[in-house]
């Protein structure tokens, strides 16, 4: 009798379901339960969850563009805290980073003066390879080139800007591109850049000119704005600036030899 009924409670259990076998108190392992609707989540799950989830896109992952759904194994190209560079990087194109607080990019002009080094200040958000400095002119330039006319990117030093790639010397074509047509200037040789800032120097040089060349800028801010001063800036640091009578783009320029500037040149980096 005994045997027979062990034999029907073993029946009775085996024909439960999974809920009623964990309700109401779900399972208890520890000082922590796991709930029946807990449990639940659970299904359709066909692989650890916690696999799935760190496979998922993190905000400071990388994508390739121009694809729009990306998984967190396509980290090719990282994504910009810029919102338009990324949109722009989604589209195919090939900027990396732009003039630093740049405001209404190609609002205005600047007129290039012959011998003036500018120096522009921009942002890299990440690691990377930079081949070049694109750039767009308002003017295309008619002149005769001498001395160097070129562009540099110079890390940030404590008193200094310090050249770290060019464009070469004595390019005078830089400054003779079509007007409104963005223009990739390559490095002599490609850069590979730790993020951080940098300053953009850029050299216009001639010994006549019938046309001056001239470079999109942002919103004109004052001279004062750019100043030492200006956002809490130390150990002479600027947003952009200039040094005058120059026939080339020093490699270890004095950054309290620099001036302040109005225009706000867009440069960018690709």
């Amino acid at each position: 009798m005994k045997k027979i009924f062990l034999i029907s409670m073993i029946v009775c259990f085996a024909l439960l379901s999974q809920a009623q076998l964990l309700a109401p108190k779900g399972i208890k392992s520890g000082s922590a339960t796991l709930t029946v609707t807990e449990i639940g989540y659970l299904d359709g799950a066909t692989s650890p969850v916690q696999t799935q989830l760190s496979a998922k896109l993190n905000k400071t992952d990388t994508i390739s563009g121009p694809t729009f759904l990306y998984t967190k194994t396509q980290t090719d190209v990282k994504i910009q805290r810029d919102p338009n560079l990324t949109g722009l990087r989604l589209l195919g194109s090939r900027y990396i980073a732009q003039s630093f607080m740049l405001t209404a990019p190609g609002s205005n002009t600047l007129t290039l003066v012959s011998g003036t080094v500018y120096y522009v200040a921009v942002e890299l958000k990440r690691d990377t390879t930079i081949t070049g400095v694109a750039i767009t002119q308002g003017v295309q330039g008619n002149f005769t080139a001498d001395a160097e006319n070129t562009i540099s990117l110079c890390t940030i030093g404590t008193t200094t800007f310090d050249e770290v790639a060019t464009t070469g010397t004595g390019n005078g074509s830089i400054w003779k591109n079509t007007a409104d047509v963005t223009t990739y200037v390559p490095f002599t040789s490609p850069y590979v850049a730790t993020k951080g800032m940098y300053m953009v120097a850029l050299l216009y040089h001639a010994s006549a000119q019938t046309t001056t060349p001239t470079l999109y800028t942002g919103a004109n801010w004052s001279a004062a704005s750019h100043s030492i001063s200006a956002y809490g800036l130390t150990n002479n640091n600027r947003i952009v600036g200039t040094v005058a009578t120059q026939t080339a783009i020093a490699t270890n320029q004095t950054k309290s030899a620099t001036s302040g500037m109005t225009g706000h040149p867009l440069v960018i980096l690709y």
